[in-house]
């Protein structure tokens, strides 16, 4: 099986074997690849520096637990989709200055082709509570952060973000 990924999440059937994702830059030029290709990053034991994408789980304010995947830049977290479905679900995106969480709605969609989407007021879903699967790089620590209604996070043992 080629695990390379355009256009799609990874399954999640392999997000037990391989919670890291990176992107195949280097096969940019290769038939159905381009620079959204994912594939499995060369470590699956902590999270480094070039890790697109890692799996994790978020935990929203009504207790319910969605797998996710967990968008990083440098190993810092910048977005994250909550999977409703097993290809399909809602992401919230570090933007804007000063950078807060934003729920995505992919409004220059038509409706029927949007993922998914949540609203920060909904106390049923936020607070919510990010974690990764795997520790990041250099300890022993998994990544977790909140995001609280106000679109802010917040590091455990960090403070704000």
């Amino acid at each position: 099986m080629k695990l390379r990924f355009t256009g799609e999440w990874p399954p999640q059937e392999l997000w037990a074997r391989y919670p890291n994702w990176e992107y195949a830059l280097d096969e940019e030029d290769l038939p159905g690849q381009g620079e959204t290709t994912l594939r499995p990053a060369a470590d699956q034991t902590v999270i480094g520096d070039e890790v697109a994408f890692t799996a994790g789980e978020v935990e929203q304010a009504n207790g319910v637990r969605l797998p996710a995947l967990i968008g990083l830049q440098g190993g810092t977290p910048g977005s994250f989709t909550a999977f409703v479905s097993e290809a399909d679900g809602w992401t919230v995106m570090h933007l804007g200055k000063p950078p807060s969480w934003t729920c995505i709605v992919q409004d220059w969609l038509p409706e029927e082709e949007r993922s998914p989407h949540v609203s920060l007021a909904d106390a049923t879903v936020f607070p919510v509570v990010v974690r990764s699967r795997l520790p990041l790089a250099g300890g022993q620590r998994r990544l977790e952060f909140w995001i609280r209604p106000d679109g802010k996070s917040q590091c455990p043992d960090q403070g704000a973000m």
